[in-house]
């Protein structure tokens, strides 16, 4: 995440938003969808390429609505060497690696991660709002 309304945004929830970020952009070829998921909804919406950091990569803007009362959104960025890979669990977005001993180490998902859920767990629909 890059910035956010201030309110906590659960983990497996922006995991959901990341996985709908990736396929909008690799599967559909939209600018916007909306989505729904087991666990939360929204829309997210592609709003350019850039360099965050020293990394190149996609920015988005996420909108899961009101919570209390208050946005509940979020700005965030996905490498551009994020992977998707389409399976039996839908599509996982690869995590980055760490060089340790000389060999590539995945360093997972954090602690507070839904494993199923960042793997592609629950039911998820995805309405193309606009198209690129």
């Amino acid at each position: 995440m890059v910035n956010w309304s201030g309110q906590a945004i659960p983990s497996a929830e922006m995991m959901v938003m990341r996985r709908v970020a990736v396929m909008m952009r690799t599967v559909y070829g939209a600018k916007e969808v909306a989505f729904t998921h087991d666990i939360c909804a929204g829309i997210v919406r592609f709003n350019h390429s850039g360099v965050f950091v020293h990394v190149g990569g996609l920015f988005f803007f996420g909108d899961f609505g009101a919570k209390n009362d208050q946005p509940n959104t979020v700005d965030f960025f996905i490498p551009r060497r994020a992977l998707h890979n389409r399976g039996d669990q839908g599509i996982v977005v690869g995590q980055s690696y760490r060089v340790r001993d000389g060999r590539a180490v995945r360093d997972g998902y954090p602690d507070d991660v839904d494993q199923a859920t960042a793997r592609g767990a629950g039911k998820l629909k995805v309405i193309v709002r606009e198209e690129d």
